[in-house]
């Protein structure tokens, strides 16, 4: 009864399922309890007993495998009927709990194709607009007024500025839209980039599925396409690897590095706002922007972060 009312909640989450297996070990008197679901998370309750045998069960639903309960009791038999229970419970709150985030992912996808729809009609035409009136004023401007064509200069790049990053921020909507989960978003923004470029492009992502919602996808999909972007104009780079990986304590860090001259942080000209936008997006998915010089030569930018729920786990299973 107590396992079901942890259940009986709006919002399942990787809490919920920390409270079952407490209530599950108060009330067994279990050693140990584990819940490991893939590569996403594990919670676990009590200490490993190295003299008493690991008990596996399957967490299922509807012949889905989600993932594995895994517990140590010295009355195993006695343990096992219950133990299959909260096993079939905890697969129906799995169940719902991925439920719940394709809906919510559901929900954003729609709400920024429209976005992406009003960005197009609305302010791409305002841009061509300001663009056909900015090329009448140029020719109206005589062409030894140095001051004045110097402030055109700056108008004329400041409006390319923003059509590029108009581009890049529709480009980042449609592969949100289209790739459900972050490496293949990103192997498809690579391959589109690889055309741009002679230098050869890498990816090795090993983020766990569920470690970010839909708005941190697209945060960190601008930040990696800006720094490749940055790298394939300065760094004189042959290669450029993209990798993704997750520390045992939860922590995401995104590697963008070259083999090029070494540029470290590249210096943000006057009227570009690239980096301030980096570091602004970076702030939004609660983590960190550096750029450093390895000893090996080029540019090494890190981007760290945790996961929408801070249920991070590692490449090797971390607890939560």
């Amino acid at each position: 009864m107590q396992c079901s009312q942890a259940l009986n909640t709006s919002q399942i989450d990787v809490h919920c399922f920390r409270h079952i297996l407490q209530i599950v070990r108060d009330n067994e008197a279990a050693e140990y309890l584990e819940l490991n679901v893939g590569d996403n998370w594990r919670i676990s309750e009590g200490k490993p007993n190295p003299e008493l045998p690991m008990q596996i069960l399957p967490v299922t639903m509807q012949e889905t495998v989600y993932g594995e309960l895994h517990w140590q009791n010295s009355h195993v038999s006695s343990s096992e009927p219950l133990l299959n229970s909260v096993s079939s419970m905890l697969g129906r709150g799995l169940y719902f709990n991925q439920a719940q985030k394709h809906f919510q992912q559901l929900l954003l996808m729609e709400e920024r194709a429209t976005i992406a729809r009003e960005l197009h009609d609305s302010l791409a035409q305002v841009l061509s607009y300001l663009r056909i009136q900015l090329t009448l004023l140029k020719r109206s401007i005589p062409e030894d007024n140095a001051t004045a064509q110097s402030i055109m200069a700056d108008f004329s790049q400041a409006l390319n500025d923003a059509y590029r990053q108009l581009r890049e921020l529709l480009t980042t909507f449609r592969l949100t839209l289209q790739q459900a989960d972050l490496p293949s978003a990103l192997r498809e923004m690579l391959d589109t980039l690889q055309n741009q470029t002679s230098a050869k492009l890498t990816l090795d992502c090993r983020l766990p599925t569920l470690a970010l919602d839909a708005q941190m996808q697209v945060h960190l999909l601008q930040i990696i396409r800006e720094a490749v972007l940055n790298a394939m104009k300065h760094a004189n780079a042959s290669e450029i690897a993209v990798s993704c990986v997750t520390a045992p304590d939860g922590n995401h860090t995104v590697y963008i590095r070259d083999n090029g001259i070494g540029i470290g942080e590249p210096k943000e000209p006057e009227g570009h706002y690239g980096l301030n936008i980096m570091r602004e997006r970076a702030e939004r998915l609660g983590g960190t922007l550096t750029f450093s010089q390895p000893s090996g030569g080029g540019t090494l930018v890190s981007i760290s972060f945790r996961s929408a729920e801070g249920e991070g786990k590692g490449n090797t299973p971390a607890e939560v």
